[in-house]
């Protein structure tokens, strides 16, 4: 049997699609700039988001409501990235890190390694310590959010971020003691 409702949906939203994704993309591509994000993937995001949320609710403005889930999904890529940015501030400063600067060409080489070294690490981690640094440091969670949603207890999630840490200093440490390689160089 054919639902009436869906078949009805799936034309209207199909009609949306052809007739809206051009336009969608060139006010995102006015109002936030060529990327990133890539407009056409915020758009196409947008109308997935949109497909989603047809059947639960009538959505009287169909373009509006597209260019409002538009607008939310590049503000939370900002956030994310401003999050991501805030991570790395964080990891320069507890591992007492100077920060990147233009000074020079070795300056930028070398703090462009420690980087390398630090995102080897954390590439290496077990599936539980990724998980609860991305949570803290990228998704913003609280320790006690992290723990009421993953059923680790509070001092496990803290124990967790020390070991991190450690693992994080003691490989950049190595580094510096050159008793690390860089992947990017191939130097032991």
């Amino acid at each position: 049997m054919f639902n009436l409702t869906l078949i009805v949906e799936a034309v209207f939203f199909t009609h949306l699609y052809r007739s809206y994704w051009k336009t969608l993309c060139q006010k995102l591509k006015a109002n936030f700039g060529d990327g990133p994000p890539d407009p056409e993937d915020i758009a196409q995001q947008a109308f997935i988001k949109y497909s989603q949320n047809l059947a639960a609710k009538s959505i009287e403005n169909p373009q509006g409501y597209l260019y409002t889930l538009a607008k939310n999904l590049y503000i939370d890529h900002f956030r994310s990235q401003t999050r991501y940015d805030n991570l790395i501030d964080n990891i320069f400063s507890q591992l007492e890190l100077d920060p990147i600067g233009t000074d020079s060409l070795e300056d930028i080489a070398l703090q462009s390694e420690k980087l390398s070294v630090i995102n080897q690490t954390l590439q290496s981690l077990p599936e539980k310590q990724r998980s609860i640094v991305k949570a803290s440091r990228l998704d913003g969670e609280t320790y006690q959010q992290i723990a009421d949603r993953t059923g680790y207890s509070l001092s496990d999630v803290c124990r967790t971020l020390e070991v991190v840490n450690h693992k994080l200093k003691s490989a950049v440490n190595e580094w510096e003691r050159g008793q690390t390689s860089c992947p990017r160089l191939g130097k032991k």
